[in-house]
């Protein structure tokens, strides 16, 4: 038997809710074996574009974009593309990508601070490619 989309998505904010598999399979009319899979399916779309954490007020979990949520501050917050998003998109390696952020945030958050920073980085990437050019 299939399961209609509008009946699907009451019952994957029935599980987002933290009801239990026994009461939806009984609220819903349907088998164990239909709300595992439902379940199952919303877990395999959980990918590290989301985290996960549970939320001190009503002890459910929650799920959040990354992109959502700065630790630190907020001076990626306003940007139209993020600076993480870029770096990935780049294949950056470690020091291009620090290079990057520096840049990307100095007049938001530590300014000369990160520029010397950025530069840095910059010089240790110069010694590791004039390194490999030996």
């Amino acid at each position: 038997m299939r399961i209609s989309k509008v009946k699907a998505n009451r019952i994957r904010s029935a599980i987002k809710s933290g009801m239990s598999n026994s009461d939806i399979k009984a609220k819903f009319g349907i088998s164990s074996h239909s709300v595992y899979m439902i379940a199952h399916r919303m877990r395999k779309k959980l990918t590290a574009e989301t985290i996960t954490f549970v939320s001190p007020i009503t002890n459910k979990p929650v799920i959040v974009k990354p992109d959502a949520v700065q630790v630190g501050g907020d001076h990626y917050k306003d940007n139209s593309i993020q600076v993480w998003d870029a770096i990935h998109d780049w294949n950056l390696g470690y020091f291009s990508g620090n290079v990057v952020k520096y840049v990307a945030r100095h007049t938001k958050k530590g300014g000369l601070e990160d520029l010397k920073k950025a530069r840095h980085y910059l010089d240790k990437l110069i010694a590791v490619w004039e390194a490999k050019a030996q």
